[in-house]
């Protein structure tokens, strides 16, 4: 969870740039993350990125009054996956 104080100022585009560097060098496949898919600022940076959605874990939280969707998301380090068509 990023503060909001943090919000919208790219700490989180810097934060990403050390993490996937850090997954490239220790030849990580996949890199995978949660979001309540309410946050569209945050599911956007994350598919301008380069994550995927793989699933949704439906009203997975009740938070002010109402059920909110936790979206799964992946950032793949290698182009041979098996759900892609060459």
């Amino acid at each position: 969870m990023v503060a909001s104080r943090c919000t919208r100022k790219g700490n989180w585009q810097k934060s990403d740039g050390y993490t996937l560097a850090w997954c490239r060098q220790h030849q990580l496949h996949k890199l995978c993350l949660t979001v309540f898919a309410t946050n569209k600022v945050a599911i956007a940076l994350y598919k301008k990125v380069g994550f995927i959605v793989e699933g949704v874990q439906k009203e997975q939280v009740f938070i002010n009054e109402s059920y909110d969707d936790e979206l799964l998301m992946a950032y793949f380090f290698t182009h041979n996956r098996k759900d892609e068509t060459t």
